[in-house]
C-alpha cells in the first residue's frame, strides 16, 4: 500500500498542475486579486472549494495528532505542502511517510 500512496501523491501533484497550466481545457488563470471570486463563481464551484478547504483543515488535525503520536518532526511541513500543492498531494505523500514511520518503529521494536 505504501507504494500505491506515493504514486497517488505523484499524480496528486501533477493533475492539479496540468489543470492550472490548462492541458484539461480550462480558461486562463484570474488575477490574483480575483481568485476567491473565481472560487465561489458559481453553487457548483463554491460547494467543492468549500469541501476541499473543510477537508484540508481535518486533513491538518490529523497530521499535528498522528505526528505527535508517531513522534515524526516537523508536521507544519505537511500543511505547507496541503496548501502550495494541494490535497491531493499532501494526504497520500503524508499516509505513505506515516507508513514508513510505522514499519520502521516496528522493525525496532522487534530487535
Amino acid at each position: 500500500m505504501k507504494n500505491v500512496y506515493f504514486l497517488l501523491a505523484i499524480a496528486g501533484a501533477a493533475l492539479p498542475m496540468l489543470a492550472l497550466a490548462g492541458v484539461f481545457g480550462g480558461e486562463p488563470l484570474p488575477q490574483p486579486q480575483y481568485w476567491l471570486q473565481a472560487l465561489y463563481a458559481n453553487v457548483g464551484s463554491g460547494a467543492a472549494f468549500t469541501d476541499l478547504a473543510w477537508a484540508s483543515l481535518v486533513f491538518w488535525l490529523f497530521v499535528f495528532s498522528e505526528s505527535a503520536r508517531l513522534g515524526m518532526r516537523k508536521p507544519w511541513l505537511w500543511v505547507l505542502l496541503n496548501c502550495f500543492v494541494g490535497l491531493s498531494c499532501a494526504l497520500p505523500l503524508f499516509l505513505w511517510a506515516r507508513l514508513r514511520r510505522m514499519e520502521a518503529e516496528e522493525r525496532h521494536a522487534a530487535f
